[in-house]
């Protein structure tokens, strides 16, 4: 039996297969944050914590924290620990995993800790013209 990060007990293959698993709903508050907002303003069509692959497969380590999936339009959202200190460059895994999105044909838009702290001080009309112009090169547009 193995205990995996969460306390869990199990053997290796069920403790490989829970964390294969993909969550439906957002798993940060950046993440819900974001989703709301794209709600509210009339984004549609978006999913969260989806897998970039046909049958589901890629585990947590590769979801898509928001996605257009009918587009192939991804939203990356990268929290402080997708950066290099004191660099604040973003790191390995994240650069491949956009390198990898792409290589699948999806669109990969970005949007670092950083930006969302200037963007949650921005008013809503604000804050709603900043997601046009961030998705619209991507082919979203808000319903609204």
């Amino acid at each position: 039996e193995v205990i995996d990060d969460d306390g869990r007990g199990g053997s290796r293959r069920e403790i490989m297969e829970n964390a294969a698993n993909v969550d439906d709903k957002p798993a940060t508050r950046f993440e819900r944050n974001i989703a709301n907002d794209l709600a509210r303003f009339g984004f549609s069509g978006f999913e969260t914590e989806v897998s970039p692959f046909d049958n589901g497969e890629g585990g947590k380590l590769l979801k898509i924290d928001i996605a257009w999936k009918e587009e192939k339009v991804a939203l990356e959202l990268d929290g402080p620990t997708h950066f290099l200190s004191p660099s604040n460059k973003r790191d390995g895994p994240t650069k491949a995993k956009k390198r990898l999105l792409k290589s699948l044909g999806w669109k990969v838009l970005n949007i670092s800790y950083m930006q969302n702290r200037e963007f949650e001080k921005l008013r809503e009309e604000e804050k709603k013209k900043a997601l046009v112009v961030w998705l619209e090169k991507y082919g979203v547009k808000p319903e609204t």
